[in-house]
């Protein structure tokens, strides 16, 4: 991504998808103009202000709360959660000339620190807790390594230990995971249990289960992208 984009960026801090609340980040000499004229009250630097979003129509878009900092030079935009106000955003900052980029973007605005950036990039997948929990103190952790590096204070056994773990690689990419077997065996039911809601259609009747459904699903804290799948059985239903 260049820094050429007349107005700046436009940077998803929150992970894609619907939600309660969807957070954007503004950057560059655009961000005074853009709130001014499409924000319905006066943004304060450090401090929450609630107001309308509106779009080119004079729409009200959203009733989103800013955040601005930097000297006027980026805002936080939360948004409520939903995929069409998500989409309408982006379009709408595109629009007025700030560029798509990504979270380093964000990341480079607050620190300069290489081992905060690359934390700050992957905080946006970061689906449970317990990942947040062991991603925001990666920077702490990986700087008190390097002095025990410094001063030979760790064998190497340790240093192999922390090479080959792959946990928070793996809180961070959801696993695929898909509950197959014969129908009407409760699949949809185990699948409704993880996904805490009522995300598959379920009913006594084999067959109920057509299509895959795909959510991603919060296992004891690890992220997991469960697949609920149509039962296996012979049948002479043209649809299934």
């Amino acid at each position: 991504m260049t820094n050429d984009a007349p107005s700046g960026h436009v940077i998803r801090l929150t992970p894609p998808g619907s939600a309660a609340i969807a957070v954007f980040r503004l950057t560059g000499p655009g961000v005074a103009g853009f709130l001014q004229s499409r924000f319905s009250k006066s943004a304060a630097v450090g401090r929450c202000v609630h107001g309308e979003l509106i779009d080119e129509a004079g729409q009200i878009l959203d009733d989103p709360v800013v955040v601005l900092g930097g000297g006027n030079r980026w805002a936080d935009i939360n948004l409520h959660g939903g995929s069409w106000v998500q989409q309408r955003f982006e379009q709408l900052a595109m629009a007025a000339g700030f560029a798509p980029a990504g979270i380093a973007e964000a990341a480079q605005v607050e620190t300069n620190d290489p081992i905060e950036v690359e934390m700050l990039e992957h905080l946006s997948r970061a689906r449970t807790t317990l990942a947040l929990r062991m991603l925001l103190p990666q920077p702490e952790a990986w700087k008190a390594l390097i002095v025990r590096l410094q001063n030979r204070s760790i064998s190497p056994a340790e240093i192999l230990q922390i090479k080959d773990d792959r946990t928070l690689e793996h809180l961070l990419s959801p696993p695929r995971v898909a509950i197959v077997g014969p129908a009407n065996a409760g699949k949809s039911t185990l699948a409704n249990r993880l996904f805490a809601q009522e995300r598959s259609i379920t009913a006594d009747m084999p067959g109920t289960t057509r299509d895959w459904v795909a959510e991603v699903a919060n296992i004891d804290g690890l992220a997991v992208m469960l697949i609920d799948t149509p039962g296996l059985r012979h049948t002479t239903d043209a649809i299934e």
